[in-house]
């Protein structure tokens, strides 16, 4: 399947148009900062036990999801890299809307559920080790 899917030539034209006027850059970009540089940080037990470097590797991953996210989008609309205010304005805006509908569910409502029957026990038992 992977072999017939290669050779259509109106698949690999999605590739094309992202490896080439730019975007390159943002394609290996994420491929070293989206995965490969996580996974090596993050590969021994101690580094996963440092909140600090857990927490940068995990902002550095949702910060290279928005290149990820442009690289997706932008290409079919033009064929070289623009990055404006535009696009970082939309992200901060939209991201606002979100954290700010969600924070407001996330006061309306309980994070402890009520009428649990194992609650008590759930509490009583002590799972760190």
């Amino acid at each position: 399947m992977l072999i017939y899917y290669a050779n259509i030539p109106e698949e690999t034209l999605w590739f094309y148009n992202r490896l080439d006027g730019g975007y390159q850059y943002i394609l290996y970009g994420t491929l070293i900062l989206r995965f490969m540089l996580p996974f090596f940080l993050l590969l021994n037990r101690e580094s996963k036990k440092n909140t600090n470097l857990l927490l940068m590797a995990s902002v550095l991953v949702l910060f290279i999801h928005y290149f990820e996210i442009y690289l997706i989008a932008m290409p079919a609309f033009s064929k070289e890299l623009n990055l404006s205010w535009m696009d970082l304005a939309a992200f901060i805006g939209l991201g606002g809307v979100f954290f700010g509908l969600f924070f407001n569910k996330f006061k309306k409502e309980s994070m402890v559920p009520k009428n649990d029957p194992t609650m008590e026990e759930c509490l009583s038992k002590s799972y760190h080790q």
